[in-house]
């Protein structure tokens, strides 16, 4: 896309800006285009851009404590898992270290054991 200021001048409205983030949406409102046109402009040009490194989201971590208490409840490994917010496998992988027995639910499969079908 043909842009109304040039690459170099783009360039340097960049480098002298306080805020870059806001500069590139700027920028881009001034010359009609998106900020992606205004980025690629600023790559041409060979300005680096500062861009934050991505982080990775922190993983939750199981609360022993409660676990066992919603255990103690008889809730099922999916029903602990929703209540504290991680993984199935987690509160899983929990109750096999503690040696803990699993709590089933009245499916299909415990109705058909308690037929003597299974």
């Amino acid at each position: 896309m043909k842009l109304p200021m040039s690459d170099a001048e783009i360039a340097r409205r960049y480098r002298n800006a306080l805020d870059p983030k806001k500069a590139v949406k700027i920028l881009a409102q001034l010359n009609g285009a998106g900020p992606s046109d205004i980025t690629a402009a600023l790559i041409r040009e060979g300005v680096v851009l500062d861009t934050p490194p991505p982080t990775r989201k922190k993983r939750k971590r199981l609360d022993q404590q409660e676990a066992r208490r919603l255990y103690d409840l008889s809730l099922n490994d999916g029903q602990i898992a929703d209540k504290l917010g991680v993984s199935p496998g987690s509160v899983y992988h929990w109750r096999y270290r503690n040696g803990l027995p699993a709590r089933t639910t009245t499916g299909y499969h415990q109705r058909r054991r308690k037929e003597g079908c299974a």
